[in-house]
């Protein structure tokens, strides 16, 4: 039993160590992409194109909800890439799809 803990805790090292430097990786991209946007004023379009202002657009500005999309998006492939880290193949396997759906779209040439 003790051998079964002590070989667990590297695997859940690692596992945690991959969420938190993804969390810290994808926080910095937030700010980036979130600065850019606002430089690009990209808060002000919806009234441009003649969307108006929504509910939720007057109390979040989109330049925040893309930071914030952009770290859920990254913790959530970072969570399934520690749960297969941690020995979970089976829920690593239900997200194969959508990991290959993202492949084909950000990579294709």
């Amino acid at each position: 039993m003790l051998n079964m803990v002590v070989a667990f805790v590297p695997s859940l090292v690692a596992a945690a160590l991959i969420v938190l430097v993804t969390w810290v990786i994808a926080r910095f991209a937030a700010g980036l992409i979130s600065s850019l946007l606002a430089a690009l004023d990209m808060d002000d379009r919806p009234e441009q194109i003649g969307l108006g202002q929504g509910q939720v657009l007057k109390r979040t500005p989109i330049t925040a909800m893309a930071g914030r999309l952009l770290v859920f998006f990254a913790i959530l492939f970072a969570a399934v890439v520690a749960a297969g880290q941690l020995g979970f193949g089976r829920l690593v396997s239900w997200f194969q799809p959508a990991y290959s759906l993202v492949a084909t779209c950000c990579w294709a040439a």
